[in-house]
């Protein structure tokens, strides 16, 4: 009787087995590690991407026109994520070692690379003209063009392989850019064809554009160059 009103009061003998928990209360705690083991080995090898990696994400396009042309991709640092030669001259150049540099570096790259070609005279400072043309992708803000300018005049200023040409600087949109491509010419020299009237309405290359009378005193007086 005594042993009868300790259990109805909730006491136990300490030599009474404990209730055996049910075999669906196992089945489930045994589930639930089984989960949390397997989470936290996706973490571990990355392939849960709870942040987001968007550093291979194109955030700007840059034309670089000299003839040869290119376009280089850059990341939302600057980082050149691809580059493509726009044109039969700058297919001639081998420019795959400047995929992760930053975007100034790149242009000195191509710079040096189209002057050992022969399409740069750095001894005459008068015709060689480089145009560095930007367009931000939609997603990018203001500040990145502000960190891409002042990354190249950083390297132009320490530069003398940029030193020894004129550095042109560009800024389009995508519209701008859209129409470049439906007309298959660079972005940077459409857009300084349309500042300036052209008779015959060819594209010419940046040095040949230049060369013309009058074209530099009017790019000059665009509120964007």
């Amino acid at each position: 009787m005594l042993y009868q009103r300790a259990e109805k009061d909730g006491l136990r003998s300490k030599w009474a087995k404990s209730p055996k928990e049910s075999k669906m209360k196992k089945t489930m705690v045994w589930a639930l590690g089984l989960v949390i083991v397997l989470i936290l080995g996706l973490v571990f090898t990355n392939q849960i991407p709870f942040i987001k990696d968007d550093s291979n994400v194109v955030m700007a396009s840059i034309s670089v026109d000299i003839n040869p042309s290119f376009e280089l991709d850059v990341n939302k640092n600057g980082m050149v994520l691809a580059v493509e030669a726009l044109n039969d001259d700058a297919k001639t150049l081998d420019t795959t070692e400047i995929i992760g540099m930053d975007s100034a570096d790149a242009i000195e790259k191509i710079v040096e690379l189209a002057t050992i070609a022969g399409f740069i005279n750095p001894l005459d400072l008068e015709e060689d003209y480089v145009v560095v043309t930007t367009v931000l992708a939609k997603e990018a803000n203001n500040q990145l063009m502000d960190t891409l300018n002042l990354q190249l005049q950083e390297k132009i200023q320490n530069s003398g392989t940029l030193q020894g040409v004129n550095v042109v600087e560009i800024k389009a949109d995508i519209a701008q850019k859209m129409e470049a491509e439906g007309k298959d010419v660079p972005v940077g020299l459409y857009v300084l064809h349309g500042m300036v009237t052209s008779p015959d309405g060819t594209i010419l290359s940046a040095k040949e554009f230049f060369s013309r009378q009058g074209n530099l005193d009017a790019i000059k007086l665009q509120n964007n160059v």
